[in-house]
């Protein structure tokens, strides 16, 4: 049975080789052939034709920037449409609300003619009103005067189907303008952050905090809060990125368990640059329980990483930076992370043989050695899923 598969493969294999090699025989000839058409051209000719390819190209790249501008043209129109009708429509909406309910009251049943009148009269409105927003050229707010209509003709059950498809239509537009909102939210705040950054990189720090805080007062977000206080970290403004910090480990709207093993990271690291260095340990500690809880292979990295760093200038304990460095290696492997892990074992050789570079089959070694463990550790991470 295996080797009629592993025939069937090969034949397959060498159908598909065959395929791309007739294709690429069949381009490379018509290549050959448009270069020997234009070679063989006169001079006159061929400056037609590249005038013409030319002026092809700018007509496909005008056509491109014509709808980019009509694009933007009509973002641009619905903003000031906003901006000049939504403090007047809160106000039609809320006399709206007051008329039609105080219509619906005293509405009065029509009988005979009258009644056949207005209720051709109704659904006459009604077509012109779907013929217009079929052409995006009406809205439906104005069906309440239709379903009073409906109403006087006895229709209630036509009226009740009118006013709940407005509000579904409505219900549709409050999700959409929530993650519009959400959207420019975030497009706001990171706007100031990379001007913060900027800020950063001319070494101006009091610029730079300020931008940081403006856009931590668009909204609270754990996330940002935790970004910023990186950033100041990086400018030397401990004091701040510590209430940062320390702002995404209280944080009352709840903040993801990688945001805040991160947080505690970031404290200890804080701690280590500044000192007393053992107060980094006991963060150290509660970012590793977290992300071991969480299976967060490349936060477990970094912090047996900070540990490494924090015991290595201690004579005496540089078997815990060793363990620490160790494991580190490990995580980031099963993290998928060579880069990092290539770091960590430089510090690993650098503690443990003096600086001493390993050799091209011995790093060899270690990679194969390194892959063969963590293919072990997913496929057990797959038993625990499966299991659970």
């Amino acid at each position: 049975m295996f080797e009629g598969l592993a025939e069937i493969i090969l034949e397959t294999w060498a159908r598909i080789l065959a395929l791309v090699g007739e294709l690429y025989e069949v381009l490379a000839t018509s290549a050959r052939a448009a270069r020997d058409m234009i070679t063989g051209l006169e001079p006159t000719q061929r400056a037609v034709l590249w005038i013409q390819l030319a002026v092809g190209l700018m007509t496909i790249v005008w056509i491109i920037f014509q709808f980019a501008w009509l694009r933007r043209l009509n973002e641009a129109r619905l903003e000031r449409h906003l901006e000049s009708t939504i403090s007047s429509e809160r106000d039609e909406l809320a006399d709206e609300r007051t008329t039609t309910l105080a219509e619906l009251d005293r509405v009065v049943k029509r009988r005979g003619l009258r009644r056949l009148i207005l209720f051709a009269w109704a659904h006459i409105r009604l077509t012109i009103s779907l013929v217009l927003r079929l052409l995006s050229l009406g809205t439906t707010r104005r069906l309440a005067d239709h379903g009073l209509l409906l109403m006087r003709v006895g229709a209630e059950h036509r009226a009740r189907a009118i006013f709940t498809q407005v509000a579904r239509e409505a219900s549709k537009k409050i999700k959409l303008y929530k993650d519009a909102i959400d959207n420019k939210t975030l497009e706001a705040q990171n706007a100031l952050i990379f001007a913060g950054r900027v800020a950063v990189v001319e070494r101006r720090t009091a610029a730079a905090v300020l931008l940081f805080r403006a856009a931590n007062s668009i909204r609270e977000d754990a996330d940002v809060r935790l970004l910023i206080g990186k950033q100041m970290a990086a400018v030397g403004a401990l004091d701040g990125a510590m209430i940062e910090f320390e702002a995404v480990l209280n944080f009352t709207a709840g903040a993801k368990p990688s945001t805040k093993s991160e947080a505690y990271r970031c404290i200890a690291e804080v701690h280590l640059k500044r000192g007393p260095r053992g107060r980094a340990l006991p963060f150290l500690r509660v970012a590793q329980r977290i992300d071991r809880e969480h299976q967060n292979y490349a936060g477990l990295a970094r912090t047996h990483e900070l540990v490494g760093d924090l015991y290595e200038p201690r004579r005496d304990r540089q078997g815990a930076a060793l363990a620490g460095y160790a494991r580190s290696a490990e995580n980031y492997d099963l993290a998928n992370m060579p880069a990092q892990a290539r770091a960590v074992s430089e510090k690993f050789d650098r503690l443990s043989r003096g600086g001493i570079p390993d050799g091209w089959w011995t790093r060899r070694l270690e990679q194969y050695a390194r892959w063969i463990l963590r293919q072990v550790e997913r496929r057990r991470v797959q038993a625990r899923m499966k299991a659970a």
